[in-house]
């Protein structure tokens, strides 16, 4: 008697295991872009508390670059991981306006002065379909 495994075996189990592949993949797609907007998220805290800090030390005063918190208040400038919109970037573009933010939707960080208010620089949704900037 021969024990073996016959072609349609074979086939049941590769077509079973695309059939795991195909429902799996967008799950595991979608988690490593919400994972990488916790990130950035967590991030834009970061740097807005040692803004915070550099303004309370500086008595009322805030930086004319983002890179002046650069290593007192913070170690480094952190990248913005956007996925799906944008490639991992710590670029700054330094805004001299008034309240006013006019993006050029770039990636990285987007900081306003002399206001010290610093956004991502990213004008299209997240996974709860929120404008990445509104963070």
């Amino acid at each position: 008697m021969n024990k073996g495994v016959t072609l349609v075996e074979i086939m049941i189990v590769v077509s079973i295991l695309g059939i795991l592949g195909a429902v799996t993949l967008p799950k595991y797609s979608e988690a490593v872009r919400k994972s990488k907007e916790g990130s950035t998220k967590t991030s834009l805290v970061n740097m807005r508390s040692a803004l915070l800090l550099y303004f309370a030390d500086n008595i009322g005063v805030d930086p004319s670059t983002l890179t002046a918190i650069v290593p007192d208040y913070i170690d480094a400038i952190p990248s913005a991981s956007l996925g799906k919109w944008h490639s991992d970037s710590s670029s700054i573009i330094n805004a001299s306006t008034y309240g006013v933010i006019n993006q050029t939707d770039l990636g990285g960080w987007y900081y306003v002065t002399p206001s010290g208010k610093v956004v991502i620089n990213c004008t299209h949704t997240d996974t709860k379909q929120a404008i990445i900037t509104s963070w």
